[in-house]
């Protein structure tokens, strides 16, 4: 079994604080009042909820990496989606009371599922590390 090398957990936490505390900050200042659009790409959904989906992507993605043991990746997932998603509708909650802001159930989804787009990341980016680290059979001569 091939071992990945992985950074310093002080250093993964760090990267988790660090992105969430960008989250935090981003949702609770006053939005810009002007320049965003309206409608995201494909003009299926809000601009906004692809930002939600963006930013608890990384959340998802860091808390994988922070989390995630040698050999129980799933347990990772399951645990850093759900920490994101928690971590999203209590954002939500803090943003209900905001003169600027406004508690909104499908900015909590779009964190959801951006939670569960950046653990799945974590998944397939540590499944192509350990192919690329993996010893090879085969020798060219």
């Amino acid at each position: 079994m091939t071992r990945l090398p992985t950074p310093p957990r002080w250093l993964r936490w760090a990267v988790v604080a660090f992105v969430a505390g960008g989250i935090f900050a981003a949702s609770v200042l006053d939005p810009p009042s002007s320049g965003v659009p309206s409608l995201g790409p494909l003009g299926l959904v809000g601009f906004d909820k692809w930002l939600h989906t963006f930013a608890y992507a990384g959340l998802g993605f860091v808390l994988f990496v922070a989390l995630v043991p040698p050999r129980h990746p799933e347990r990772a997932l399951v645990a850093a989606v759900v920490a994101a998603a928690v971590y999203g509708v209590g954002i939500e909650l803090v943003q209900g009371p905001l003169p600027e802001r406004s508690l909104d159930a499908a900015d909590a989804l779009a964190n959801a599922f951006g939670a569960l787009v950046g653990g799945a990341a974590g998944i397939v980016a540590r499944r192509l590390l350990k192919l690329a680290v993996r010893p090879t059979q085969y020798t060219l001569e």
